[in-house]
């Protein structure tokens, strides 16, 4: 679910209803985690009495309010209290970008990541011009160079990256966008490519992007794609049986297969396991097990699944952790968060994972390839 530019603008506006009550139930969870030492106490994360490293793989920073598409803009404007002013809440989410989506600053991502004893996180290029807009792979580099990259507890820097490439207008724009991608690849801390078909409207399976792969087997990364639904476009906004398909196609990760089979050098990583974030019957979490099951070279992301927002009981990790367990996955399956939405947002997602788990009689060696050993046996960040 990728709510890239949620502000706290917005956060503040809806603090007497919806807000109050999560922060109300973050402060019992903190309670519970202090009782139990698994949860992030103190810019550490503990499980179960254990201090445990954590790779976030899914960060993404902003480029300014002006670079998001007009379907993002209108989504995230929607949001808002309807009785605003559009004038008043497009400077609102202005500021709210400059501030909470930084890669700097304390209420920027460095901060949430400090804050919730995370070690790595990861930044996300984005190419969706018409929807969640354009976070360049040069704004990504230049954050990754920043002074301000902070050294981590084990003597790394905290920030790495995810390039990723414009899909659009292919044929005719390929050979400038894919040398901007390799340059990308050539800095040590991009470590790996980051997909954005369903957010271009364009199937999975869809043919001529194979040099995009090419480049991922020479560069030796992982390739990140969005799979599952997103709150940004729904299937009933098509008007068109044809273009409800296509639609479908561009984010059902069985579409990806030929791909899969075709590259088994390169390391697939199905992010958001497939969940259908609008509830419109087409959830694919069992789906993405299975491929991960039948190739050696699929990997899952668990990010955004379960935040405390949607699911404050957890049933819905809960499920996705018991599955993963049970079919012999743990160990190809990655941490991401999908921040930042809201100030703390990105350690009560942490905190939601990390009970999850417990409730789920993770082992401690478990847990930790979750949160860490299997994002660094591909991403190679430390």
């Amino acid at each position: 679910m990728n709510m890239r530019i949620v502000s706290l603008f917005a956060a503040m506006l809806l603090i007497s209803s919806n807000a109050a009550s999560l922060f109300s139930r973050e402060s019992t969870a903190k309670a519970q985690a202090d009782k139990e030492l698994t949860g992030v106490i103190e810019n550490t994360a503990y499980y179960k009495n254990y201090p445990v490293h954590v790779v976030d793989l899914h960060f993404h920073p902003s480029d300014g309010w002006e670079n998001v598409g007009p379907v993002g803009k209108r989504f995230i404007l929607q949001e808002l209290p309807s009785w605003l002013p559009t004038a008043v809440k497009t400077l609102g989410v202005k500021l709210a970008s400059s501030l909470i989506n930084s890669p700097y600053g304390q209420l920027g991502i460095k901060g949430e990541c400090q804050r919730s004893g995370i070690t790595f996180c990861g930044l996300f290029a984005t190419y969706a011009p018409e929807t969640w807009g354009v976070v360049s792979n040069e704004f990504i580099v230049d954050s990754l160079n920043d002074p301000g990259n902070p050294t981590n507890t084990l003597g790394s820097k905290m920030f790495f990256g995810l390039a990723s490439i414009d899909i659009n207008d292919w044929q005719r724009t390929k050979i400038s966008k894919l040398n901007g991608l390799e340059d990308a690849l050539q800095h040590k801390l991009i470590k790996g490519i980051k997909m954005a078909h369903i957010h271009n409207t364009i199937p999975l399976d869809s043919s001529g992007y194979e040099e995009i792969y090419q480049l991922a087997s020479k560069y030796k990364v992982p390739v990140y794609h969005h799979v599952g639904s997103s709150p940004l476009r729904k299937l009933e906004d098509f008007s068109t049986q044809r273009e409800k398909d296509t639609y479908l196609r561009s984010y059902n990760p069985n579409r990806l297969e030929s791909i899969i089979e075709a590259y088994p050098s390169v390391a697939f990583v199905l992010g958001h396991m497939g969940y259908d974030f609008n509830k419109e019957g087409f959830d694919f979490t069992d789906d993405s097990i299975e491929l991960a099951k039948k190739y050696h070279n699929v990997f899952l992301e668990v990010s955004a699944i379960g935040r405390p927002v949607f699911d404050d009981s957890g049933l819905v990790l809960d499920y996705a952790f018991d599955r993963l367990k049970a079919n012999g996955l743990t160990h190809k399956v990655i941490y991401g968060s999908d921040g930042p939405i809201y100030p703390g947002a990105t350690k009560a997602y942490l905190n939601s994972v990390l009970r999850s788990m417990s409730r789920m009689e993770y082992s401690l060696l478990e847990a930790q390839s979750v949160l860490f050993y299997n994002a660094n046996a591909l991403f190679k960040v430390y």
